[in-house]
C-alpha cells in the first residue's frame, strides 16, 4: 500500500495548486486576421522571405492549413469568417447566380448580393459587435455585404477594376488599419486582404519567377504590417493571424494532355440542361431540365479519366459540399491540374485553383505571433474552420455555431496569461484541490473495501451494487468506485458537466474529466489501485482536451471489442497521432506484430480493424487478418500491461 499512498502525495499538492488561467475581458488584446489571396503553403521555399521566416521564430508557423471544398475565394474566406463548411454557410462559388432567370454575377458584383451573403451564418464581425466590439474589414470578401441588418461597423470595399498588385495602395491600407482604424477608432478585430499572389498565380503559374516576385513583395507588405504595429505601439497587444484562402496548381497543358471539353463527350447536349455554370475552373455545376438528370448523369460518368461526376448527394462527405439547396444536382471536378471546358477550351490562366482540398497544391499558409501566441511553435495541418473559434477565443467572445474547434488550435497559444482576479483564481485553485483530495478518498475507500470484500466471498458483489456478471470481479468493483468519483465530485460543487466516465465491452474504461490535470492524475492512480497483475485485466485511462470522447486518443473498435485504434486530428499527417503512437505503440501488444492500417491506426493482429474517420465523415474498413496462433478472448485481452495510461 505504500506506493498507492507515495501516488497520493504526487497528486494532491498539484490538485491544490493548479490554476484555473483565463483571460480577462478587460485585458484581451487586438486581433488582425490577413489573407494573402492565393498564397500556397511552400511559397517561401524557393525565395528568400526574412519577414516570413522572422514572423516563424518570433510565432508559430503551421506546415499547412486545409480550406474546405470548393476551394476558391468567396467561399473559402467565408469559412475563415464563420467557422463553417461551405454546405452549412451557403456561399458555394464566386458567382452568384439565379437558375430560374438564367442570371449570373461574377466576383466582384456577387459582393453586394446581401440574400447571397446572409443565408443563416453571421460572420466574426457581426457577432463581435454584438458583444461589445469594434470591428472593421478592408477589402475582405463578405465586407459589402448586411447581415441580419447590420454591416461591419467601419468598412472600405474596392472599387470596380481595382488592382489588386499596387505595392503602394497596400501600404496604405496597413497604414489605414493600423493607424485610422486600431490606433484611433480603437477597433478591436479587422479583417484585411490582399489579391496576390493569386493574380501572379493565375497569370504566370505557380512555378513562374513572376509569382516568386509576388512573393517577396507580399514579404515586404508582411514586415511592413509588423513594423507599422511597432510604430503606432500596437506590437505589445495586437495578434496577428496571416493566412490565405487557398493554394495554387500547375494547368496542365500542351499535345500529351487529353483536355476536358463536354460539348466533346458523346451523347451530352447541352440541350438536356437548365442551367450550367461552366468554364470556371476546374469544376462545374448542372441543373439537367426535368426528367434528364439520369441521362445527363450516365453520360459524364467515367466519359474522361480525370473527370469526376457526383450527384449532389453522392459527394464524398469529406468535402462537405452536397448539404445545400444552392448546390446544383451534378457537380463535376477535375483531377488537379485539368480544367472544364464548356463548348470550347476558353480558359488561358497558366495557373488554377478550385481543385480537391486533398491536393497539396491546394492548401495555404498560416502564421500567427503576437502576446497570446507561442514562440518558435511549428505545428501540423489543420483545417481553416479551425481558425474562427481561435479568433473567437482570443477577442472573448462567445462563437456561433460552427463547425471548428479550439481543441485543434489551443496548443498555439501560450499557457500563461493574465489571470481575472488573481484571488478568486486562487479560491477556485483551492476548491477543485479539495475536490480532488475528497475524489481520491473516496475512490480509495470503495476500491480498499471491494478488495477486502472479495477476499471473504466466492462471488464479489462490489459492496452491494448490482454487478455486470459477464465482466470479470475487479471491473465489477470499477462499477462502483466510478459511481464514488462522480458522486464525489458532483456533492464538493465542482462542474461535472465534462465528467463521463463508462466500461466498454472488453473491460476497457474511459474516464474524462475536463482538462484539471489533477482529475487526471487521480484517475491514473485509480487504474492503478484497482488493477493487480493477477487479474489480468487491461484497463486504460483517456484524458482528452475534448469534449467529444471518441476525437482523439484511444477508442476501442471492431467486431470483437479488441481492436485499439489510436488517431488524432485532422488526417494521419497530425503529429500528435504519430508521437502518440511512438510513445504508447510497446504497450499496445505483447510481442505480437502490430499491423498499421488506414489511417495511421494501429490495431491488434487478432481484430477485424474498423476505422471511424471523424474529419471525413465516412467509415472505412480493411481486410481481415489472418487468425494468430492464439487467438485473443472475445471479452478480454488477457495480454498486455496493466493501468496503462495515455495522457
Amino acid at each position: 500500500m505504500l506506493w498507492v499512498l507515495s501516488l497520493w502525495l504526487f497528486a494532491i499538492p498539484s490538485a491544490l495548486s493548479a490554476p484555473v488561467q483565463q483571460l480577462c475581458p478587460g485585458q484581451r488584446h487586438k486581433l488582425l486576421l490577413v489573407s494573402f489571396d492565393g498564397f500556397r503553403w511552400d511559397y517561401d521555399r524557393d525565395v528568400d522571405t526574412p519577414n516570413l521566416d522572422k514572423m516563424a521564430e518570433e510565432g508559430v508557423k503551421a506546415t499547412y492549413v486545409t480550406p474546405p471544398y470548393l476551394t476558391i475565394t468567396s467561399p473559402t474566406h467565408f469559412t475563415l469568417l464563420t467557422g463553417r463548411y461551405i454546405e452549412n454557410h451557403g456561399v458555394i462559388h464566386n458567382m452568384w447566380f439565379n437558375t430560374t432567370t438564367q442570371e449570373r454575377k461574377q466576383y466582384y458584383m456577387a459582393q453586394f448580393v446581401d440574400d447571397y451573403w446572409d443565408n443563416g451564418s453571421l460572420p466574426i464581425w457581426i457577432t463581435a459587435q454584438r458583444q461589445g466590439l469594434k470591428t472593421g474589414s478592408l477589402h475582405f470578401p463578405g465586407t459589402a455585404a448586411t447581415y441580419q441588418k447590420e454591416r461591419v461597423q467601419v468598412s472600405m470595399v474596392e472599387p470596380p477594376f481595382y488592382n489588386y498588385s499596387n505595392e503602394t495602395d497596400w501600404r496604405q491600407n496597413v497604414d489605414k488599419v493600423m493607424g485610422a482604424w486600431f490606433k484611433a477608432q480603437d477597433l478591436d478585430f479587422v479583417s484585411l486582404y490582399f489579391g496576390e499572389p493569386d493574380a501572379t498565380g493565375h497569370k504566370y503559374g505557380p512555378d513562374s519567377p513572376e509569382r516568386r516576385n509576388a512573393v517577396q513583395m507580399v514579404d515586404r507588405t508582411v514586415g511592413f504590417i509588423r513594423e507599422a504595429a511597432k510604430r503606432y505601439d500596437l506590437a505589445d497587444h495586437l495578434n496577428i493571424i496571416i493566412t490565405a484562402d487557398h493554394g495554387m496548381a500547375t494547368v496542365l497543358k500542351g499535345p500529351g494532355v487529353k483536355q476536358i471539353i463536354l460539348s466533346k463527350i458523346p451523347g451530352f447536349s447541352f440541350k438536356d440542361i437548365k442551367f450550367i455554370l461552366v468554364d470556371y475552373g476546374p469544376t462545374a455545376l448542372l441543373l439537367p431540365k426535368e426528367g434528364m438528370l439520369e441521362k445527363v448523369y450516365n453520360t459524364l460518368k467515367g466519359a474522361h479519366p480525370n473527370l469526376h461526376v457526383y450527384k449532389k448527394e453522392d459527394m464524398p462527405a469529406r468535402l462537405h459540399y452536397s448539404n445545400h439547396p444552392r448546390i446544383l444536382p451534378i457537380i463535376l471536378y477535375a483531377d488537379s491540374g485539368y480544367l472544364i471546358n464548356g463548348l470550347l477550351p476558353v480558359q488561358n490562366n497558366k495557373g488554377e485553383h478550385g481543385f480537391d482540398n486533398q491536393a497539396l497544391e491546394m492548401k495555404p499558409f498560416f502564421r500567427a505571433v503576437g502576446p497570446d501566441f507561442q514562440k518558435n511553435l511549428l505545428v501540423g495541418p489543420f483545417e481553416t474552420v479551425n481558425v474562427y473559434p481561435l479568433m473567437c477565443h482570443l477577442l472573448g467572445i462567445k462563437p456561433e455555431i460552427n463547425d471548428g474547434s479550439l481543441d485543434i488550435t489551443r496548443h498555439l497559444l501560450v499557457t500563461s496569461g493574465n489571470l481575472c482576479n488573481p484571488k478568486e483564481s486562487y479560491d477556485m485553485s483551492l476548491v477543485i484541490g479539495l475536490a480532488t483530495v475528497g475524489v481520491l478518498v473516496a475512490v480509495f475507500v470503495t476500491v480498499s473495501t471491494c478488495h477486502i470484500y472479495r477476499r471473504h466471498k466466492a462471488k464479489p458483489s462490489c459492496l452491494g451494487s448490482v454487478c455486470i456478471t459477464r465482466y470479470p470481479p475487479r471491473v465489477n468493483c470499477l462499477c462502483k468506485a466510478v459511481m464514488a468519483v462522480k458522486s464525489a465530485t458532483e456533492h464538493s460543487g465542482v462542474n461535472t458537466s465534462e465528467f463521463h466516465s463508462g466500461i466498454l465491452d472488453g473491460g476497457a474504461a474511459l474516464l474524462h474529466y475536463g482538462n484539471n490535470l489533477a482529475a487526471v492524475r487521480a484517475m491514473l492512480i485509480l487504474s492503478l489501485v484497482i488493477h493487480q497483475p493477477r487479474d489480468r485485466v487491461q484497463f486504460n485511462i483517456k484524458w482528452s482536451r475534448s469534449n467529444d470522447l471518441s476525437a482523439s486518443g484511444l477508442v476501442l473498435r471492431g467486431a470483437d471489442k479488441n481492436c485499439v485504434a489510436l488517431h488524432s486530428g485532422e488526417t494521419s499527417e497530425e503529429f500528435a497521432t504519430t508521437d502518440l503512437l511512438r510513445r504508447t505503440g510497446r504497450r499496445l501488444g505483447t510481442g505480437t506484430p502490430r499491423h498499421t492500417c488506414q489511417g495511421g491506426v494501429s490495431v491488434r493482429p487478432a481484430c477485424r480493424p474498423f476505422f471511424q474517420s471523424e474529419s471525413h465523415g465516412k467509415t472505412e474498413s480493411t481486410p481481415p487478418h489472418p487468425k494468430p496462433a492464439s487467438p485473443v478472448p472475445p471479452l478480454l485481452a488477457r495480454h498486455g500491461r496493466y493501468g496503462e495510461a495515455f495522457l
